[in-house]
């Protein structure tokens, strides 16, 4: 992928034009501005790189009044005030200047990254995360991860359902959690796009009682939401079971939308007669 970056000169094609109209004198002719290419990135990173997190090239970066703003805002955000319009209030009520919102934005971005780290995470790291997060906990309400897969672009397996490049499984879940899939008949099964981790739905597997209270199996988020992936869930809850001496869970329904995904990821991990009921 390449990002190019402009600069206004005297020649190209797009224009942009001034008019400039005063009384008394001859209207000028208008000016033209054209765009030419200055350079050209191979990859968006090398862009970013020349990019601050600090607000913009605004005067407040340079004067000792902006080196103010910013260690007072730094003040507030530790003290635990992160909403920028509290923020804003705070500054206006200590008669400081206040910054734009969108300076403010940029800045706290800053400001969550030297607190929190990056919020992206690489498939290493979240490989070292499963590992640390996959011993069985002796209590019933300590999420553990049940199984995963992570597979690099540069290994070779199975599993060839239209992928490419890297890709992940994961479920997680709680003994109380699983031992509630023995007291149940049916699963629903579905994507949730209202909630989602590093950009990917979070898949959820659960059942509902006769006062349509929601229990949930566990969580999975996986880097697609194809046959493969629906089958690692539904067999790693078997697993999650046989592991913690739970037995193993025979569901006499199915609950989904009409995905394919999700009932032939189904019908291969449970061979016996079941329903397949369409919400």
């Amino acid at each position: 992928m390449q990002v190019a970056q402009y600069e206004s000169e005297s020649s190209g094609e797009e224009t942009q034009e001034k008019h400039t109209n005063v009384i008394g004198k001859a209207k000028r002719r208008p000016e033209s501005k054209f765009w030419i290419e200055e350079a050209t990135y191979n990859h968006s990173s090398e862009v970013e790189a020349l990019i601050k997190d600090d607000w913009s090239k605004h005067y407040v970066n340079y004067t000792e009044r902006g080196r103010k703003v910013k260690q007072a805002v730094a003040e507030l955000y530790s003290d635990g005030v992160t909403k920028p319009r509290q923020i804003m209030r705070a500054l206006e009520a200590r008669k400081m200047k206040t910054p734009t919102y969108g300076q403010l934005n940029s800045y706290l971005v800053h400001l969550r990254k030297k607190k929190y780290g990056s919020h992206q995470i690489s498939l290493g790291e979240l490989e070292q995360w499963c590992q640390a997060n996959e011993s069985i906990p002796t209590t019933e309400d300590t999420a553990f991860v049940v199984s995963y897969e992570i597979k690099y672009d540069d290994e070779d397996d199975e599993d060839v359902e239209d992928y490419q490049g890297s890709r992940f499984r994961i479920f997680i879940s709680f003994l109380r959690l699983l031992s509630i899939t023995l007291l149940s008949s049916h699963i629903n099964a579905d994507a949730t796009y209202k909630l989602v981790w590093q950009g990917f739905p979070v898949l959820v597997v659960a059942t509902t009682d006769l006062k349509i209270s929601f229990h949930p199996f566990g969580l999975a988020i996986c880097s697609n939401e194809k046959t493969k992936d629906f089958e690692f869930i539904f067999k790693r809850i078997q697993l999650g079971l046989v592991n913690t001496n739970k037995g193993l869970f025979k569901p006499t329904a199915l609950v989904s939308d009409a995905a394919d995904a999700i009932k032939n990821g189904f019908r291969k991990v449970f061979d016996h007669p079941y329903d397949e009921i369409m919400c």
